[in-house]
């Protein structure tokens, strides 16, 4: 093979093989974007810190799925270049139990308290406090840390008797928000579908779990307490005569 002829088909392959690469970046699909316009989410932060923070901030998509990362799925809606809308799925079963709108500088909140999609709980966000349809009373604060108690505890709270009366409701796997309209929230669950033997109390509605009870088959009863609100438990009481006694 003559030299010219050799060089002829070097330099046709390259210019091959470079006009193939520039066709492919020319026309390969855009990859994936990540969304860079929110800070990092520190560990243990909840859904509803979460978006008070968040809406009205500005925003580089028109959505955004699953902005926690883990605990409960909150995707982020875009209006003119901003936050404004929301919808949480607490327990992740694919069905939103909060939907959230920031509208007039005022963050409104609808809640599904059945876990059904069907909004029948509204509240709003005024004055560093929830206003409206089953919010806590604004005065109403976490419990402060103590020592567990040592004594008994004479006579039921309206929590205890609330709760006692939803467990006599048909049951279900789990029932969120068992006890309505009251300013703490209850679910019970079931764990064989005969019976309630679990339930968990949010005395002051902050996503934080103030008692874990547990319903034995014998009928008795026995609730774990985080005193300082923090879902650390460390009392422990047993229902006996109708009264509460430290164990």
């Amino acid at each position: 093979m003559k030299y010219r002829t050799f060089r002829n088909i070097v330099l046709g392959s390259g210019l091959l093989v470079a006009g193939g690469a520039i066709t492919y970046v020319a026309t390969r699909p855009d990859a994936p974007k990540k969304s860079a316009n929110l800070p990092p989410v520190a560990p243990g932060t909840g859904h509803v810190e979460f978006l008070l923070q968040r809406l009205g901030t500005p925003a580089q998509d028109d959505k955004l799925k699953d902005a926690l990362g883990s605990g409960a799925k909150v995707n982020l809606y875009a209006e003119g270049g901003r936050w404004y809308r929301a919808k949480v799925d607490l327990d992740r079963d694919e069905k939103w139990d909060e939907k959230w709108e920031l509208k007039d500088g005022v963050v409104k909140r609808e809640v599904s308290s059945a876990d059904d999609e069907t909004y029948n709980r509204a509240l709003t966000f005024r004055d560093g406090a929830w206003q409206g349809d089953g919010a806590p009373p604004a005065a109403q604060a976490p419990a402060a840390p103590s020592a567990p108690a040592a004594a008994p505890a004479p006579g039921l709270r309206d929590v205890d008797n609330a709760v006692l009366a939803a467990l006599k409701q048909p049951v279900k796997d789990k029932v969120k928000d068992a006890t309505g309209k009251t300013a703490f929230k209850v679910n019970l669950y079931s764990d064989d579908g005969k019976r309630f033997n679990r339930a968990k109390v949010d005395l002051d509605r902050d996503e934080k779990w103030d008692e874990k009870w547990t319903i034995r088959e014998d009928g008795s009863v026995e609730r774990e307490v985080a005193p300082g609100d923090d879902e650390n438990y460390q009392q422990t009481w047993a229902l006996r005569g109708g009264t509460w006694q430290a164990k």
